[in-house]
Formats: structure tokens, sequence, C-alpha cells
């Protein structure tokens, strides 16, 4: 009779019986994405952005962020959509200014800076 942990003997289970090994992942979310793509953003620059970097800094692959944002031009919108909801808003209207109009909100200001280096027409 063949030992006990002959080849002879083994039991071969399932794939779908037997526990996975290695270690899980955490899920990704589009939340978790864009907070590390502005890390980055303010750490490095825009020219550092690249998914593979940012890929690398979640410990996921590139193509893990493709199932959350579509591209890199996604991304940065969330990017800039994230950082406009983080510019508080007045309650008081701003007076107008000597010429007799209104100054921008920041906000407003903001977008149009954003929108001229971005090269978006006016």
């Amino acid at each position: 009779m063949p030992p006990a942990s002959s080849p002879e003997n083994r039991t071969i289970q399932s794939v779908w019986t037997r526990p996975r090994g290695g270690r899980e992942r955490p899920v990704l979310s589009r939340e978790q994405i864009v907070a590390e793509a502005l890390r980055l953003l303010d750490s490095e620059g825009i020219d550092a952005l690249s998914m593979r970097k940012l890929g690398n800094r979640l410990s996921a692959g590139a193509t893990s962020l493709y199932r959350h944002v579509a591209n890199k031009d996604e991304l940065i919108e969330l990017a800039v959509d994230e950082i406009y909801g983080e510019i508080g808003l007045s309650d008081a209207p701003a007076a107008p200014n000597a010429g007799g109009r209104t100054p921008p909100t920041a906000p407003t200001a903001c977008a149009r800076r954003c929108c001229a280096t971005r090269g978006s027409p006016r």
C-alpha cells in the first residue's frame, strides 16, 4: 500500500471548492481613485498623472482603474469637480465694483481659469 502522502492517495479538489490562495485585494471605488489622483496631482503635478502611476499608488493595475473611469480626461474632470466641491460659497452678495459690475464669485473665477488653461472655448 502506498504512503498517505503519495500522489496516488491525494484527492483532487474541484477548482470551485478549494480555498482561494493568495491575498484578496480590496475593491476599488471611484471615490478612492479620485482621492488618490488628487494626492498625486498635489504632490507631483498634472504632468506626472498617468493611469499606470495611479494604479501603482493604489496597488492595482492600470486596467483596473478603467472599470471606474473611462480615461484620463474623465479622471481629471472628476478631480476638478471634487476641487470645485471644496470651494465655499459666500451667503452675502458681492458689492458692485467701481465700474458698476459685480465681481465674479470665487467658483466662477476658478472655473474661468480652469477653462482657459484647458483651452475650452468661451
